[in-house]
């Protein structure tokens, strides 16, 4: 590269900053979209990468933006949010890795999540979702909880009035128990 275009790379290097990966772009623009389009589009790529690399999420971040959208009232954006974090706290996602990094990303999105406070009730908001779908989403990232972390999740259920009233809720649901 000649000397002119070492200037002009490292200019608008400087300008732009530094590269952002795929994921924190696209929850980036999770957290400023407006158009309820643009969230949708968003949150799909998301959960698509989300099962295809293993990702490791921060609470001032990634989870904070995702916890809102389950307080969406679009059914599917929530589904899609809920897809997500089955796929965060699943061990085995992505598929065919050699190496251990989905059981590590798995455990470290599995303890930053049930740090948070209310972040179990809101994930059992989807369970109460009309959606079948967004249920079963619910419903498979909380077994991946109690999988991964059953006592800090029992904690965090028994801790929470409103959760364990949608606990009892999904007990008594006949669909929901069977996904159980």
């Amino acid at each position: 590269m000649s000397l002119f275009g070492d200037i002009a790379h490292a200019a608008l290097s400087a300008t732009i900053g530094p590269q952002k990966s795929t994921g924190a772009r696209l929850l980036e623009r999770l957290d400023n979209s407006t158009q309820l389009e643009d969230k949708r589009e968003a949150i799909a790529e998301f959960r698509d990468l989300s099962a295809s690399e293993p990702l490791r999420l921060v609470d001032r971040g990634g989870y904070s933006v995702l916890v809102k959208l389950l307080r969406e009232e679009d059914t599917e954006v929530m589904r899609d949010t809920l897809e997500t974090f089955a796929n965060l706290f699943d061990s085995e996602l992505p598929k065919g890795r050699e190496d251990d990094a989905a059981e590590v990303k798995a455990m470290h999105n599995v303890s930053v999540f049930l740090t948070r406070d209310g972040s179990v009730s809101d994930l059992m908001l989807g369970a109460e979702n009309e959606d079948v779908y967004a249920r079963y989403h619910a419903v498979q990232a909380l077994m991946r909880l109690l999988g991964l972390a059953r006592r800090q999740t029992q904690e965090a259920i028994l801790n929470e009035p409103t959760c364990v009233g949608r606990l009892m809720g999904l007990v008594e649901d006949r669909c929901a128990s069977e996904c159980l």
